[in-house]
């Protein structure tokens, strides 16, 4: 198992959150709030490329040209796949580079 452990600053919060578990965050848009869910990939720190990091067998699930993210951001990121959409139906694996901070790891959903 990999284990990920970052700090936040000045709050001293630490997070660990490993590899093949899943999490939730809030996410704005079009004009609402969602509540997204998904399967942790891979933690990427501050600076490091995101795209360079999925794994291979991802590859298919993103077109660099539609992504969901940015290569590379100044905040430490997970790479999240995600199965579901909003109204719990299922959907062609979609990938998120959520800010770690706002990530937080849920039970095993029905639908996993």
């Amino acid at each position: 198992m990999d284990y990920y452990i970052y700090s936040m600053g000045s709050k001293s919060e630490k997070y660990r959150i490993v590899r093949g578990r899943y999490v939730a965050w809030e996410s704005q848009g079009r004009g609402k709030m969602s509540i997204k869910r998904g399967r942790v990939v891979k933690f990427i720190p501050a600076g490091m490329n995101a795209f360079d990091e999925v794994p291979g067998r991802l590859v298919g699930a993103i077109d660099r040209s539609k992504k969901n993210f940015k290569d590379v951001a100044k905040i430490d990121r997970y790479l999240i796949e995600v199965f579901v959409n909003s109204d719990g139906e299922k959907i062609k694996p979609v990938l998120y580079c959520t800010r770690a901070s706002l990530v937080h790891e849920i039970p095993k959903p029905s639908w996993a």
